[in-house]
């Protein structure tokens, strides 16, 4: 199974332009054709599951989920018949991220299958943030040589994680 994880922001772009004529004001712009490089790019890649993340609406998710904590709230589960995919977005803020992923524990703890659990999880002090939930789940990192997914356009540090059961095989990771 190849699994697609793509934060579209939106379909907002990126670069200097996003933030003018006022900080994060690309959010309220149209997406000039950015829509079609991303639907050009998940065609190129041919995965069996997109999971996409800042996405307005268009899923077809037999569950949703809320956090109790954070602006961004919304937990996506798509069950399957061998596993089940779990899409978050967590909070910027270091308090709400713990609280959501104490959360997000309880969700995934209760699936009696394997699971998968993708998105951005704004870890800014790095995979550290997210011990005691990898601990508490039994969760792998698929990403194990840490490859940096935050800048997309010059990644530095690791935002977005998929993260496993351990009776989930990976073969390659990009």
């Amino acid at each position: 199974m190849r699994f697609l994880l793509y934060n579209i922001r939106y379909a907002a772009g990126i670069g200097r332009h996003f933030h003018l004529p006022v900080p994060y004001s690309g959010y309220f712009k149209h997406t000039n054709g950015n829509l079609k490089k991303i639907v050009d790019f998940i065609k190129l890649v041919n995965p069996d599951i997109t999971g996409l993340i800042e996405v307005d609406s268009g899923s077809i998710s037999q569950k949703f989920y809320y956090f109790r904590e954070g602006v961004k709230r919304l937990v996506i589960e798509l069950e399957l018949a061998d596993l089940s995919v779990f899409l978050v977005h967590l909070s910027l803020k270091f308090r709400h991220r713990q609280y959501q992923l104490q959360d997000l524990y309880t969700m995934t703890n209760s699936v009696k299958k394997p699971v998968i659990v993708a998105g951005n999880f704004n870890a800014f002090k790095g995979e550290r943030e997210l011990e005691l939930f990898l601990a508490a789940t039994g969760l792998k990192n698929a990403n194990s040589n840490g490859q940096p997914s935050h800048p997309s356009r010059a990644p530095r540090r690791q935002l977005d994680y998929i993260f496993h059961s351990p009776q989930i095989q990976i073969t390659d990771f990009q």
